[in-house]
């Protein structure tokens, strides 16, 4: 409950603000990138709850460009071209 705790207390600050400041709501992978280079350690979170919020978001960025495949309907057309 503690790492929730600090987690809950940074996050405005740690990934809210900056993410509408440089526009990082329109950048998912690029935030959630920086999220988990946050030293979320030195902000009062144990090592294994950072462990597993920075896989988390490594998971989510997998998703978006799982999704962002799907979107573009992206298909391998032989001799490792990538067409749309």
């Amino acid at each position: 409950m503690a790492c929730t705790d600090a987690l809950a207390e940074t996050w405005m600050a740690r990934v809210i603000a900056p993410a509408l400041e440089d526009g990082g709501v329109y950048k998912p992978l690029e935030t959630l990138e920086r999220m988990k280079q946050v030293a979320w350690e030195q902000e009062g979170v144990c090592e294994g709850c950072v462990r597993d919020k920075r896989e988390e978001w490594t998971e989510e960025q997998r998703a978006v460009w799982e999704a962002m495949d799907a979107w573009l309907a992206v298909e391998e057309k032989g001799k490792g071209e990538v067409g749309v």
